[in-house]
């Protein structure tokens, strides 16, 4: 194994022994080591430590490792360092419990070294290669593709790991994983989709833009609704949605349209909490149609009032998301204001009204 250039490591290990035994193999190894004696005070160091990796039980006295796990992919800018997993009492349960997660690995209690240490090294890389990959395509971007490849990729594995030989894999399990990585799949394919929508959208090709100028798009309000429930469905969201729209003609083709609302409201459910209602307005006021997504304390803004103009550098960016829907009230000759308030935020779309056909 070759020494590591200088990689942090944080260790969350409440048997003093083992902590001490571990530590030394890693420094040994080249790895600059910050140790903690429990999953709690791992927390408080993580901000400061900035590790490349961590390195986990998962039973500790103080703070267990699902609890670390949690912190960290919820942490603002680091929430994609790797996390794995020692523990002498992991089962199927456990394992499950933390690839819900987002684990990147287990090692059983005893480890072997060697295998210790290529886990650890292949985790790096691979963030190191990730890392790299954000420059090109984008941080949040990226990150959506991963998620879903994680877990596809543990559910595969758990599968792997518990074909043994003679021993049939409990129906359950089998059911559960299978489940899991169908979910994944169809999460790829609709962001596939999407991106594909917003490469053309982004091409700013002559072809796209004569489009715009020419295309009305009428019956577009049944689609709307599908779409609108889909993504509260599977943002768990579905009582929160009130939709009011008015079906006026759009200059915006129709999947264009169909994926702009739906990255709209997308961004307020990610903007808000659970129970609070997201109403989707359509109305027309003179030549121009007018989308309002509240989610906010419900207490309805005109559409006139002072607002955040968004550029592409201020402009939050849930992947693809906000950004399509700059680009096509762009290309529509409209206008997209963000109005944050004390309640939570408003985001108001303006679209000259297309002729009827």
């Amino acid at each position: 194994m070759m020494p590591s250039s200088g990689h942090r490591i944080l260790l969350a290990e409440d048997d003093p022994v083992l902590r001490a035994m571990t530590a030394d193999l890693l420094e040994l190894n080249g790895y600059q080591v910050t140790t903690a004696s429990g999953g709690a005070r791992a927390i408080e160091s993580f901000g400061q430590a900035c590790p490349d990796l961590v390195l986990a039980d998962i039973f500790m006295a103080e703070g267990d490792g699902y609890s670390l796990l949690k912190h960290i992919r919820a942490h603002q800018t680091a929430s994609d360092v790797p996390v794995i997993f020692l523990s002498g009492k992991s089962g199927l349960t456990d394992i499950r419990a933390g690839l819900r997660i987002g684990v990147d690995d287990y090692i059983p209690k005893p480890f072997d070294p060697d295998e210790l240490l290529r886990s650890i090294s292949l985790r790096i890389s691979r963030r190191e290669r990730k890392q790299r990959l954000d420059g090109l395509l984008g941080r949040s971007l990226h990150h959506d593709f991963r998620t879903p490849l994680t877990s596809m990729l543990g559910f595969a594995e758990l599968l792997r790991a518990t074909a043994l030989p003679g021993t049939p894999i409990p129906a359950a399990a089998v059911t559960q994983a299978a489940e899991m990585m169908q979910s994944s799949a169809e999460q790829l394919l609709e962001l596939i989709e999407k991106v594909g929508v917003v490469r053309e959208i982004a091409s700013s090709s002559p072809q796209l833009a004569e489009t715009y100028r020419t295309v009305t798009t009428s019956d577009w309000l049944a689609g709307a609704r599908r779409n609108c429930a889909a993504v509260a469905q599977k943002m768990n969201r579905s009582p929160d949605l009130v939709l009011l729209l008015e079906e006026v003609p759009v200059p915006v083709p129709l999947t264009h349209w169909l994926l702009t609302l739906a990255q709209l409201l997308e961004a307020a459910f990610e903007g808000s909490a659970k129970g609070i209602p997201v109403r989707v307005t359509g109305r027309r006021e003179g030549q121009a149609y007018h989308i309002s997504v509240d989610c906010s304390d419900g207490v309805p803004r005109p559409a006139g009032a002072a607002a955040v103009h968004p550029g592409p550098s201020v402009l939050p960016v849930p992947g693809p998301g906000l950004d399509l829907v700059r680009r096509v009230a762009a290309l529509a000759s409209g206008d997209l204001k963000i109005l944050p308030t004390a309640g939570g935020t408003v985001f108001y779309l303006t679209l000259p009204e297309a002729p009827r056909k």
